[in-house]
């Protein structure tokens, strides 16, 4: 009875053992109010582009669990697995709905043109709760400029909250950044003097 036991269980236990994999991705980023951040009374246009280029699975997290399958006691390495231009494609989302509903216009006509690039995420459990981290690159179209962000955001609920909240405040960070704003602001027309006339 035992043999028959361990014939039945022992491919389950090799399965275990062998691991699990999971795609991570992002939760809904929740909105910013406009009693946080108000309309702009300047104009302002941009077009967002995910200058993330790296379209690869990297391993942000891996950890053992155990769990018994009776008689058996089993190990199992979960890894977790983030894809850095879809993280990209959902915080420009997030962004650009934000930059709307503030008035700034953003459309792939725009002359001004921000890349944008999320990478780094990775996230650790703790005594405290969940720790979540990223970088995140804003760059012009030739390079000449950019600007880095690297933020991490603790949450008593999962890794998932924790990089959800953390994309949340960094878009709260860009749209206070005067620098970035600047780069959206469209240049009023020149007046011309009048100097009256010609004597």
């Amino acid at each position: 009875m035992k043999k028959n036991l361990y014939y039945v269980f022992l491919p389950t236990a090799v399965m275990l053992i062998s691991g699990c994999s999971h795609v991570f991705s992002p939760s809904k980023v929740a909105e910013i109010g406009l009693d946080t951040v108000g309309v702009l009374e300047e104009k302002h246009s941009v077009q967002l582009i995910n200058g993330q280029t790296d379209n690869e699975r990297h391993l942000i997290k891996s950890y053992w669990n155990i769990v018994i399958v009776f008689p058996i006691i089993v190990p199992i390495k979960h890894k977790h697995y983030a894809n850095y231009k879809q993280w990209t494609d959902v915080f420009l989302v997030a962004y650009a709905e934000e930059l709307a509903k503030r008035g700034v216009e953003v459309s792939a006509e725009s002359p001004a043109k921000i890349y944008v690039k999320v990478s780094d995420v990775w996230w650790e459990s703790g005594l405290w709760g969940v720790e979540g981290r990223m970088k995140l690159t804003l760059s012009s179209e030739d390079g000449s400029w950019s600007k880095e962000f690297q933020r991490s955001e603790l949450s008593k609920w999962s890794a998932n909250t924790a990089l959800a909240t953390l994309m949340h405040n960094l878009i709260k960070d860009l749209l206070h950044d005067s620098e970035i704003m600047d780069r959206m602001r469209i240049a009023a027309p020149t007046q011309g003097i009048d100097k009256g006339p010609s004597p």
